[in-house]
């Protein structure tokens, strides 16, 4: 730091001189030498503004519940002009976008929300409806086909939600509203089907069948 004729102080970058291989005292450069600033080059500086000297980006392939992540994403621009370093990941079933890396470590976000998509649907169960050992035939039925269209640790995952196949978003909201579309099951040798076993579950494509 210098200080002006003003009396403030300034900053002033270091400098080494490189002589042209004439060894003396004098301090000042010759017509030869150059200077150079190894610990002040502009990319140096301007990496140092342009992320908050704290960030810590997170390793490829460290999981974070059902989220495991890919790479460094853009970071997120706070209300406060801030910058918050992001992630890419991709959760189990198969989505992919970017999340804040203090979410991450702290566990705020563990999956995409599609545990807890189904997590509501199930908790929504109500009319009635028994759960455990004495839940109805339609109440099964209902959460087996939530179950392997939203949770990847389930055994039947990869045959339905791992290519795709999802429940629509009226059977997600409310048992009822399944049990209003397709009634009760007409027998033991009834199954819940798919008329187009590539299609999702929803009432122009679902049917009792033998």
């Amino acid at each position: 730091m210098l200080m002006s004729q003003t009396g403030n102080y300034r900053p002033v970058l270091s400098y080494v001189i490189i002589s042209s291989g004439r060894n003396d005292a004098s301090t000042s450069p010759g017509p030869n030498a150059k200077m150079e600033c190894p610990m002040h080059s502009a990319e140096s500086v301007l990496s140092a503004f342009s992320m908050p000297s704290k960030v810590k980006t997170i390793i490829a392939g460290t999981k974070f519940g059902e989220l495991t992540v890919l790479s460094a994403a853009m970071p997120f621009t706070r209300l406060n002009g801030r910058r918050a370093a992001a992630s890419l990941c991709r959760c189990v079933c198969g989505s992919e976008r970017a999340y804040r890396n203090n979410g991450l470590r702290n566990g705020y976000w563990k999956s995409c929300g599609c545990k807890s998509r189904e997590t509501a649907a199930l908790a929504r169960v109500t009319h009635g409806e028994a759960r455990g050992k004495a839940a109805s035939v339609e109440l099964r039925t209902y959460y087996n086909m939530v179950r392997r269209c939203s949770t990847p640790s389930a055994p039947d995952w990869p045959g339905y939600g791992g290519r795709g196949i999802r429940v629509c978003a009226r059977w997600l909201k409310d048992f009822a509203f399944f049990l209003q579309d397709m009634g009760r099951r007409p027998s033991r040798a009834h199954s819940l089907e798919r008329i187009d076993v590539n299609g999702d579950y929803d009432p122009a494509n679902c049917c009792w069948a033998l």
